[in-house]
């Protein structure tokens, strides 16, 4: 895996929040404040009589490890821990409805620049750690959970066996990967990887995460998620791909391309992944970046102003 040089610790480039959904017991007293945020989360089912489910939000964007230890030390002051029915200290039940979503975002680039995750080597990389770090049921049911699908991970679906889930990970094809949200029926913002969450101005969303019970689980989510990203980042193919981005961005996102100059292998890739047919919108970080790629080395592909006549 070709890699340069590592320039920056994972804060120095990005931010990144939580969510956590969890059930707890009904006699805890918990208020919103400046480091923290409860909601209601009607998706989420009580599996316990005297509890209530709930979602816990880092109110103020993690910009320094920091302040997600500032972020756990308010959680531990109003969710004390509490001891299972197997004795174990947590701050939260057993709940498999619940889930654990991270987002990221960079500090100093433009928000567009994040579709250079949304790729097949991501995708590879981040459930290749992912598999590696977490081996337990809970993490390995999550992979394609009804709100955070991986529609291609079939081995996940059916609860296979981690080498099996790795083998239809190295399977996905380019024609497979652009169409994952249309795999989705219940709405592509519970993709593993919600590109949604950018238009609104929230970065990139990880869906992945199963519940988390306890104050060391959180500890270890945020830093193995800090990893994988800034390794991922700083690989040489992916630093290749966001300047494949930036330019995407700036010459060829608000353009028409003329599809009609494509010849031999790009009009049967232009048909095959039906781009003529999706909007600006619904291309994927690959899709964005093989056009770049076309444009860069055939820049008449784009229709300018002295093309009306």
């Amino acid at each position: 895996m070709g890699q340069t040089k590592q320039q920056a610790e994972f804060y120095d480039t990005f931010q990144m929040g939580i969510e956590l959904e969890m059930e707890i017991p009904d006699n805890r007293e918990i208020s919103t404040n400046t480091i923290l945020e409860f909601k209601t989360d009607g998706s989420l089912q009580r599996k316990n009589d005297n509890s209530s489910c709930i979602e816990l939000i880092n109110k103020k964007i993690f910009q320094s490890k920091n302040d997600e230890t500032t972020f756990i030390k308010e959680m531990k002051r109003q969710l004390a821990d509490f001891r299972s029915s197997n004795g174990e200290q947590i701050f939260a039940y057993k709940n498999n409805s619940c889930g654990t979503h991270i987002h990221f975002s960079f500090k100093n680039m433009k928000p567009e620049m994040l579709w250079v995750f949304d790729t097949i080597d991501f995708e590879q990389d981040f459930f290749n750690a992912y598999m590696s770090r977490f081996q337990s049921e809970k993490f390995l049911n999550r992979i394609d959970h009804g709100y955070c699908r991986a529609p291609f991970l079939y081995a996940a679906q059916s609860k296979g066996e981690v080498k099996s889930i790795r083998n239809d990970l190295n399977k996905i094809t380019l024609p497979d990967f652009v169409e994952e949200k249309n795999k989705i029926s219940n709405g592509s913002r519970y993709r593993w990887l919600n590109m949604e969450s950018l238009d609104k101005g929230f970065g990139l969303e990880l869906r992945v995460f199963p519940h988390i019970q306890t104050y060391g689980g959180i500890e270890t989510i945020l830093e193995f998620t800090r990893e994988v990203i800034n390794k991922h980042y700083w690989k040489k193919a992916t630093q290749e791909r966001l300047r494949f981005i930036e330019f995407y961005t700036n010459k060829v996102k608000s353009k028409s391309i003329k599809s009609e100059k494509l010849k031999d292998l790009k009009k049967l890739a232009w048909d095959a992944l039906r781009i003529s047919d999706r909007s600006k919108s619904d291309l994927s970080g690959e899709i964005r970046i093989l056009l770049a790629k076309w444009i860069m080395k055939q820049p008449t592909l784009i229709k300018t102003k002295q093309d009306v006549i």
